[in-house]
């Protein structure tokens, strides 16, 4: 089970089953690449990676972006059952956060690392996960140990991985015997 597995019957709506998560897409690409603000392409494959997650996890997913509209999914459309929101010039992403947030209830989760969104969100008793750790389950590499590739970054192999020694050839010149070239 995924870690949102865990927490879907805590954000789930009782009367449609339907689990819903708000997510501060601009935060989630930030923990993903490094860079504060995603290109137009980069908008697009991160909703088509939340669309594919969405639908394997059964996870009704409002991503929002503090940018300008898409033409391939316009302000509160779909894009692949991925609602999508944008910031405008007279609403900051603290507040549009917080209005979808409102507008889909506090049943929902919400995924920020804003740490005025999150205080607001958890007043209501909502769930908040951080992007990085939502990051993780976009990536399938929660709950996995990182015991298997903790040795090749340091430059290490474990001993089964090693070679096997084979003895040097033997010279026959007794001198070269005797010392050990480098």
């Amino acid at each position: 089970m995924s870690i949102l597995g865990v927490f879907r019957k805590a954000f789930s709506d009782s009367e449609s089953g339907t689990s819903t998560a708000v997510i501060d897409a601009t935060a989630l690409f930030a923990a993903q690449s490094g860079n504060s603000r995603p290109r137009p392409p980069e908008q697009v494959q991160l909703l088509k990676r939340l669309a594919e997650y969405g639908q394997k996890e059964e996870l009704r997913l409002i991503a929002v972006f503090d940018s300008r509209p898409l033409r391939e999914s316009p302000n509160g459309e779909d894009f692949r059952d991925v609602t999508t929101y944008y910031t405008t010039q007279s609403e900051t992403m603290d507040d549009l956060m917080m209005r979808v947030f409102k507008k889909v209830g506090s049943s929902s989760m919400v995924v920020t690392s804003n740490q005025t969104v999150e205080a607001k969100i958890l007043r209501t008793g909502a769930q908040v996960m951080s992007p990085v750790t939502f990051k993780k389950a976009l990536d399938g590499t929660v709950g996995k140990t990182r015991q298997g590739n903790s040795n090749r970054r340091s430059g290490r192999r474990n001993r089964s991985e090693r070679a096997p020694r084979t003895e040097a050839p033997k010279n026959e010149d007794p001198i070269l015997d005797m010392i050990d070239p480098i």
